[in-house]
């Protein structure tokens, strides 16, 4: 079996920008108990604060959970607390902002958080974070999952299949729920 689960958040773990429900919440802790659990998304810390962390019970199954935000450029990890291994932000993005502000006087340009302007680098995709993770916490892409909603050319998720990684298609939250007590039941 793989050594690392990796999940898209919204539309996989949970319905858009809400919270995982109780279920899920079990099951994804009932498979941080046997093995490495990854979860990654396009949006920041916050999100995933506001989406599952809070909701996570704070135990030694935090160990195995690493935290991707914005597509894999922020890495967290667990140890007696989230601790950030690294972040890839934007350095002096107040003149970015006044540049865009100029060049673009239509447009309301505003910082959002610490690192967004919702612009990324090219190749900043899930695909980054899928070789991120098996550079950070040295498992090879081959002992990986990934399991999302938008495996499909063009969606949001293919990225991670092109990097090679088995993907899982899910339609929802509710089929990723049965993909989890699969993975568990195949791992006890």
């Amino acid at each position: 079996m793989k050594k690392l689960i990796v999940f898209n958040l919204d539309g996989t773990l949970a319905e858009s920008k809400s919270p995982l429900d109780t279920e899920m919440l079990s099951l994804l802790h009932d498979l941080l108990r046997i093995v490495k659990v990854a979860v990654i998304s396009g949006g920041d810390w916050v999100q995933f604060e506001k989406q599952l962390l809070s909701y996570l019970p704070h135990d030694e199954q935090l160990k195995n959970l690493s935290i991707l935000p914005t597509c894999g450029t922020k890495f967290f990890k667990y140890s007696d607390g989230w601790e950030k291994i690294y972040s890839e932000d934007f350095t002096k993005r107040k003149k970015m902002k006044a540049l865009l502000n100029k060049l673009i006087p239509e447009f309301s340009v505003r910082l959002g958080g610490m690192t967004s302007i919702d612009i990324t680098k090219p190749g900043i995709d899930k695909g980054y974070g899928i070789r991120k993770l098996q550079t950070t916490l040295g498992i090879p892409i081959n002992e990986m999952i990934f399991i999302g909603d938008a495996l499909f050319p063009g969606g949001n998720d293919y990225p991670a299949k092109e990097a090679g990684v088995v993907s899982i298609q899910v339609r929802d939250v509710n089929e990723t729920k049965q993909v989890i007590e699969t993975i568990i039941a195949c791992l006890e």
